[in-house]
């Protein structure tokens, strides 16, 4: 069950989530160029596979862009951000996308 979020309850939450996972994504893959764009971030692997993070406002979810599992959206619940779809977490989801991108364990908690 996703929880409603005010617009500035939205952004704050969504913006700790996207920074924890930039510096995750830092301290476990070296080799990855993380580009921050506004409210997109772009996930850049050594082979050039891309995954994209973006805060969509309108309907105050977290949208996940993946060479790996496609594309996903993502809503706070109260305690993560989980799929729309009845998916996962957010972060469970990246960090087994990028596991299976680079062929070694990435730990996003």
């Amino acid at each position: 069950m996703t929880q409603p979020l005010d617009d500035s309850a939205f952004d704050a939450y969504a913006e700790a989530t996207l920074q924890h996972l930039a510096e995750r994504i830092e301290a476990a893959l070296a080799d990855a160029d993380i580009d921050r764009q506004g409210p997109v971030m772009t996930i850049t692997l050594e082979d050039d596979r891309q995954f994209v993070l973006n805060k969509h406002g309108p309907t105050h979810q977290l949208w996940l862009a993946s060479p790996i599992s496609g594309a996903g959206h993502y809503a706070w619940s109260g305690t993560s951000w989980l799929n729309t779809r009845g998916g996962g977490d957010l972060t469970a989801q990246l960090a087994q996308d990028l596991t299976a991108a680079v062929g070694h364990a990435v730990d996003l908690d």
